[in-house]
C-alpha cells in the first residue's frame, strides 16, 4: 500500500462475511512484510501497535506521509452486513459480496 504523492490512503475491504475480509487483510499484511515488497517499497511498514486484521495501518511517519487531522488507518476489513459507518476512505474493495449457494 503505497502512494507516490505521500498522501494517506484509506481502504475499506468489504466481503460477504467479516471472516473472509479478515483473511484477505491478513494476506495483504503478509505481502507488505515480505522481502520482495520491502525491496520495492522500503519506506512502507506496518504500525507496530496495531495487530488486528480488521483495522490496521502502515507507519505513516516512517513512510514520510503527513496524516494531520486524518483518521489513521490504512485498511478496515468488514463484512457487508457489518458496520463501517463513519469510516471515510479513498478506495473501497468489494470482494465476493454474494454468498455462494
Amino acid at each position: 500500500i503505497h502512494t507516490q504523492a505521500k498522501k494517506p490512503l484509506q481502504i475499506l475491504y468489504l466481503s460477504y462475511t467479516v471472516d473472509i475480509a479478515r483473511s484477505k487483510s491478513a494476506t495483504i499484511k503478509r505481502i507488505i512484510e515480505s522481502k520482495k515488497y520491502q525491496e520495492v517499497f522500503p519506506t512502507v511498514k506496518l504500525l507496530k501497535n496495531v495487530t488486528s486484521n480488521e483495522y490496521w495501518s502502515i507507519d505513516h511517519k516512517f513512510a514520510g506521509i503527513d496524516v494531520t487531522g486524518e483518521e489513521q488507518f490504512t485498511l478496515c476489513a468488514a463484512g457487508l452486513k457489518g458496520s463501517v459507518t463513519s469510516k471515510r476512505s479513498q478506495l473501497v474493495i468489494i470482494d465476493d459480496p454474494v454468498k455462494s449457494a
